[in-house]
């Protein structure tokens, strides 16, 4: 596990945050949530679809494993004492999907989040979207969750602002482009992520998965963006591995 500075000027407290970027469909091994216990963080995240292994071919495979991957996020937030924001998991309901981050604290369930700025591949196979936002408190700093896609829409990072959102936490799945240039990267990631980072006067923590979702190759580009810029991002040619960080985020008040 990788510890890693940096001073954050816009948050009130310290945080301890562990990313997970992880292969989709592995599980925290003994020696990672070792590392985990050993680093203490406030918060965990791990990746949009994080739980979608190689043997499931579509949302209705997934959907199936709704039940034992929640068991899973409050297994893992009461072994760890943290609080876990635990990816994304995918609910049926009435023959429609919805794209669900539970968060739990301690073995408790203390909320969730259902993804609103659905992707056209998710319209086109019957997600439908969330209704609001919620926020959490822990160490005295206040968080929440968009989803991936999300951050293609200025209205939860509006929503962000307007109650003083510290910490958003994005479970996010990042597409392999494999014509990108890391000047184009570097680039995408100032004009989204720093862009909505002062919009909503917060921090946006992006949590990407590596692997395949359905056959799609992904990209690991896992970053902590603040107002003022890209406080952390996993170095380009470490995109397609899998690394466990340890953010230990400094207040600069």
């Amino acid at each position: 596990m990788e510890i890693i500075d940096i001073t954050v000027h816009t948050l009130s407290r310290p945080a301890n945050i562990a990313i997970c970027q992880k292969k989709l469909g592995s599980f925290l091994n003994d020696e990672e949530k070792e590392a985990m216990h050993n680093f203490n963080p406030h918060f965990l995240c791990l990746p949009e679809l994080f739980f979608v292994n190689d043997n499931m071919k579509n949302y209705t495979d997934a959907s199936q494993f709704h039940n034992e991957g929640k068991e899973y996020l409050r297994v893992l937030s009461l072994q760890l004492m943290t609080v876990v924001i635990g990816g994304t998991l995918i609910l049926k309901e009435n023959n429609n999907f919805k794209s669900i981050s539970y968060v739990f604290e301690k073995g408790e369930e203390i909320g969730h989040y259902a993804k609103i700025n659905l992707t056209e591949n998710e319209k086109r196979n019957g997600f439908v979207k969330g209704i609001g936002h919620f926020h959490f408190k822990r160490n005295n700093l206040t968080c929440s969750i968009l989803i991936c896609n999300d951050i293609f829409s200025e209205q939860g990072f509006h929503w962000a602002r307007e109650n003083k959102i510290d910490i958003i936490f994005m479970p996010t799945g990042s597409p392999y482009k494999p014509a990108e240039t890391v000047a184009e990267k570097f680039q995408r990631d100032n004009n989204l992520y720093t862009a909505m980072a002062e919009i909503s006067n917060g921090v946006i923590v992006k949590v990407c998965g590596i692997g395949t979702v359905f056959e799609q190759r992904l990209q690991g580009r896992s970053l902590l963006a603040s107002p003022k810029g890209i406080l952390y991002r996993v170095a380009p040619e470490q995109e397609m591995e899998e690394h466990i960080i340890g953010l230990s985020v400094n207040s600069g008040q």
